[in-house]
Formats: structure tokens, C-alpha cells, sequence
């Protein structure tokens, strides 16, 4: 039994030995691509857990100087001061306009 073979299946074409050359490159550019991705990706997660951490307690940081110092008391509110009498008069001397 005779096997034909196509033109892009002569395995003695030197084509076809370059061609298997570059794909063996290329495949373990692949890999080396793919195991640093992954390390980028742990080094990513990593410092954005960290971004998270810092502020977080920058938040806390600012909030406790923010807060008040004394608590407000609890119930109703003081009534309010009466004004003094005829605050919002105008003194005019009579007979000026």
C-alpha cells in the first residue's frame, strides 16, 4: 500500500522542517508566556489586596480624627434664646428721612 502524500505533507520539503521549527518555538514561547501571566496575575492579586489594606486604614485614620470627641446627648433639643426687643428696627431719628 502506497501512501500519497499532500505537498504540505513531505516531511523531507525543507519548507516543512522550518515550518515544525517555528511551531516548536512558538509553542514554548507559549508556555514561557503562560507561566509568566500566571506569576503577573498572583503578583496583581496580591498588591491589590495590599491597595485594599492601606486604604482601609487610611479611611479608619481619618474618620477617628474626624469624629466627634464628645457624644451628642440624647433627647430633646433646649429651647431657643428670645431676641431682645426692637433688634431689627431701624434708629432713625424722627423727621429724617
Amino acid at each position: 500500500m502506497t501512501v500519497v502524500l499532500q505537498p504540505w505533507q513531505d516531511l523531507r520539503d525543507p519548507t516543512h522542517a522550518a515550518c515544525a521549527a517555528e511551531i516548536a518555538r512558538l509553542q514554548a514561547t507559549i508556555t514561557e508566556l503562560t507561566l509568566e501571566n500566571g506569576l503577573l496575575r498572583a503578583q496583581l492579586q496580591a498588591l491589590t489586596e495590599q491597595v485594599e489594606t492601606l486604604t482601609d486604614q487610611i479611611t479608619k485614620a481619618t474618620a477617628a480624627r474626624y469624629k466627634a470627641t464628645t457624644p451628642s446627648p440624647a433627647g430633646a433639643k433646649p429651647p431657643r434664646k428670645k431676641r431682645d426687643v426692637n433688634t431689627t428696627r431701624c434708629n432713625r431719628t424722627p423727621g429724617i428721612p
